[in-house]
C-alpha cells in the first residue's frame, strides 16, 4: 500500500514504454520541472525544497535567520509562561549540565539542581528551523539532498499555533526507529553559555507503542508521553539531535465519530 512514491511510479511508467532516442536523452539530461518543486520556506510557502548539491552531510539543522525579538519571550521564565511549562528553568539547567558534561551517564532526574548551572541571561526565540538531509527515496536534488522547514510558532498564517513533530536521534549506534524518537517542537531558541551560542529546542516526547511497526501499514505508532505525575513529558535538546520533520497521522478506529466526539478529538 505504501510501496514507492509518485516519482518512482512515473519513472516505472516511462520505462515500460519504448522511448525514442530523443526522448530518452532528454529525460536523462533533465527531469521535467514539475518533479522538482521549490518551497518558499520561511516566507510562508511550502515546507520543503530540493537541494541540488552533492551529499556532504547526513543531516544538518539550523535556526531561522531572524529571531522574533520582542514578539516572543526574551528570558527563560517568560518562555516557560508562554509555553505553559512552569519547570522550564529546571529543564534548561539539566540541558546545560549535559552540554558541559557529555560523558556523564546519569539520568537528568538523578542530577541535583545544585550541580547544574542556573541560566539568567537573555534568549532569542525563533519561529522555525531548517533541516537539510539525505533523502534518496523521496523527491530530492541530484545528490539526494532535501531541505524541510520545521515550524514552532504561536501564530501560523494568522490563524493558530503550529508545532511540528520531528525525529530526534537518541541512539546514533542504531539504525532507523531503533535510534530515533518522535517529539513535538514547542519552541526554538538560542542562548549564550561560556561564550558560545547554543541553539536549542523545547520538545514534548512521544512514546512508541510496541516494539515493531504496525503489521498492516508498516508504520510505527506513537502516543504523547507523560511523566510520573501525569504531566506532559517535556525536555530541552540541542538542535543537532534533530534529524528531520516527522508527519504523524491519526490512528483511525472502525466506527464513525459522532459530531460531539469529533469536536473533542480534533
Amino acid at each position: 500500500m505504501l510501496n514507492g512514491t509518485c516519482l518512482s511510479s512515473v519513472i516505472a511508467a516511462l520505462n515500460s514504454q519504448t522511448p525514442t532516442e530523443e526522448h530518452h536523452n532528454t529525460y536523462q539530461q533533465e527531469p521535467p520541472a514539475a518533479i522538482l518543486p521549490a518551497g518558499l520556506g520561511e516566507d510562508g510557502g511550502t515546507d520543503f525544497e530540493v537541494v541540488d548539491d552533492p551529499m556532504s552531510v547526513l543531516t544538518h539543522v539550523e535556526l531561522a535567520n531572524t529571531p522574533q525579538g520582542t514578539k516572543r519571550a526574551q528570558c527563560i521564565p517568560e518562555l516557560g509562561a508562554e509555553l505553559n511549562v512552569p519547570h522550564l528553568a529546571e529543564l534548561v539547567q539539566w540541558f546545560l549540565f549535559e552540554q558541559s558534561n557529555p560523558y556523564d551517564a546519569r539520568d537528568p532526574t538523578e542530577i541535583t539542581l545544585l550541580e547544574s548551572p542556573y541560566y539568567l541571561g537573555r534568549i532569542s526565540v525563533f519561529n522555525s528551523a531548517s533541516s537539510t538531509f539525505h533523502a534518496p527515496s523521496d523527491l530530492s536534488g541530484v545528490g539526494g539532498m532535501k531541505r524541510k522547514y520545521i515550524r514552532a510558532c504561536t501564530l501560523w498564517r494568522n490563524e493558530c499555533a503550529r508545532n511540528d513533530c520531528v525525529f530526534v536521534i537518541t541512539d546514533p549506534d542504531n539504525h532507523g526507529m531503533g535510534g530515533m524518537d518522535v517529539v513535538r517542537v514547542m519552541a526554538f531558541f538560542s542562548l549564550r553559555h561560556h561564550g558560545r551560542r547554543i541553539p536549542c529546542a523545547v520538545i514534548r516526547w512521544f512514546n512508541r507503542v510496541g516494539d515493531a511497526p504496525d503489521p498492516d501499514t508498516g508504520m510505527w505508532i506513537v502516543k504523547p508521553a507523560f511523566s510520573a505525575n501525569r504531566t506532559p513529558h517535556f525536555a530541552v535538546v540541542h538542535i543537532d539531535t534533530i534529524f528531520c520533520a516527522a508527519h504523524l497521522i491519526p490512528v483511525y478506529g472502525t466506527a464513525p465519530l459522532s459530531p460531539s466526539d469529533a469536536e473533542v478529538r480534533f
